[in-house]
């Protein structure tokens, strides 16, 4: 009898396994979208409104909870929401926001990043000209903020980084946070020129290998060049505008890797 009911168990819990699925919960109209787990407000939802310069903030059940305006310098476009938080730029009870904006100048022939950080009354807490990619990592005294420096106006255009102390507390549950671990695998650089790495997993079968680029609204773009180095795809960027687009690496009809570029010239 016993052996009757711990075989029903076992078929019972292979159906379940099997009929485990991935399904489509929410679809937002914005890019950027993302989770975030704050301190007092819980889990949230948000994304960026690059047409209407905003960050835009759900309930977990995808309600809408609140919009914030970005302020846009002339010229300047909104390409990215890159963290919000509630307790890290800053110690009061405010959300913070830190965004990228871009503006290419066609006189100079070349175009111009800035990281700004911001809370939610609009108050300026940072301005990073020319950073373009953030990161917040613990370190032995606090939170430090890294940003990615690009100076375009050079023909080999320069990149270095900026570190800075923060005042508020670092938490591993602000699902902002970058795991240091998987920081080697994201495109580089980024944002691109003439080219650009987007990595492959260890020992990945190359063959029958496509990727798909995206432009920010979604349209499929036609295939650029592309050849392999090691766990390394070398893709040309050289025909690309500035801009924010999106690259999908296929292996026949599997997804192996996704995620986003930036194009500056």
């Amino acid at each position: 009898m016993k052996k009757i009911a711990l075989i029903i168990a076992l078929i019972i819990a292979f159906i379940q396994g099997s009929l485990a699925q991935i399904n489509l919960e929410h679809e937002f109209n914005w890019l950027s979208a993302a989770s975030v787990n704050l301190p007092t407000l819980g889990y949230k939802y948000y994304a960026m409104d690059a047409i209407n310069n905003k960050c835009i903030i759900y309930n977990t059940d995808y309600t809408l909870y609140k919009q914030i305006n970005i302020p846009m310098p002339s010229g300047y476009y909104l390409v990215d929401l890159q963290y919000v938080s509630e307790n890290i730029f800053n110690t009061d009870p405010q959300l913070e926001f830190l965004y990228v904006i871009y503006k290419f100048d066609s006189t100079l022939g070349y175009g111009m990043y800035s990281t700004r950080i911001m809370n939610e009354a609009g108050t300026q807490l940072l301005q990073v000209d020319g950073g373009g990619y953030s990161l917040v990592y613990p370190a032995a005294q606090g939170s430090k903020l890294f940003v990615w420096m690009y100076d375009f106006s050079l023909s080999l255009y320069s990149i270095g980084t900026r570190v800075y102390s923060l005042p508020g507390s670092y938490s591993t549950n602000n699902s902002n946070t970058v795991d240091i671990q998987t920081e080697s695998m994201l495109p580089y650089p980024n944002p691109a020129r003439d080219f650009v790495l987007l990595p492959i997993p260890k020992g990945f079968d190359v063959r029958n290998v496509t990727i798909s680029l995206f432009d920010k609204e979604g349209k499929m773009l036609p295939t650029e060049p592309f050849s392999f180095n090691g766990n390394l795809i070398k893709l040309s960027t050289i025909h690309l505008k500035p801009g924010n687009y999106y690259y999908r690496i296929n292996q026949n009809t599997t997804t192996v890797s996704s995620g986003k570029l930036l194009i500056a010239k």
